[in-house]
């Protein structure tokens, strides 16, 4: 609701992210829910380079589309990535919001497709995990090894 949206947004971004959420032509808890799944896959992906367990403030949005946003990385998630800007591919299935993160080449190749849904944890269906991995195909242009894990509330599917 439009209610939890500002009593979380504090927790997952700054200030200058408000902003860029706010000129996004997506509604606010839309918005904010996609930035949380968004950080979430890109701390999975990258978590073997992070300097601890990340924080909410470990990456900036710095733009937001239709269908990607970008983050770029602090250095207080890892000195050697600090700086790096990562587009993250995303789109909204019903109430899911799917998010994909695929390392850059120059870095260990990692993936990490996370899935939140508004107002509850996902349960998911065969189908949509079905469905999940045809965009994981389509985005990244292989079939994932599962070496990580796939777990459900968030689902994840995680992949090096």
């Amino acid at each position: 609701t439009p209610q939890t949206a500002v009593e979380l947004a504090d927790g997952i971004i700054d200030n200058h992210e408000h902003q860029i959420l706010q000129h996004a032509c997506l509604p606010f808890p839309l918005a904010l829910t996609l930035v949380f799944s968004a950080k979430e896959s890109l701390y999975k992906a990258f978590s073997i380079q992070a300097s601890g367990l990340p924080g909410f403030t470990s990456a900036k949005i710095t733009a937001l589309t239709t269908q990607q946003l970008t983050l770029q990385i602090m250095p207080s998630f890892s000195q050697g990535l600090a700086g790096l800007s990562v587009n993250i591919s995303w789109f909204q299935r019903e109430e899911n919001i799917i998010t994909l993160c695929a390392s850059p080449a120059s870095c260990s190749r990692a993936f990490s497709l996370c899935v939140v849904r508004e107002n509850a944890i996902c349960m998911l269906t065969r189908r949509q995990r079905s469905a999940l991995l045809s965009f994981f195909i389509e985005v990244v242009g292989s079939q994932p090894v599962l070496q990580n894990s796939v777990a459900l509330g968030p689902f994840a599917i995680n992949h090096r």
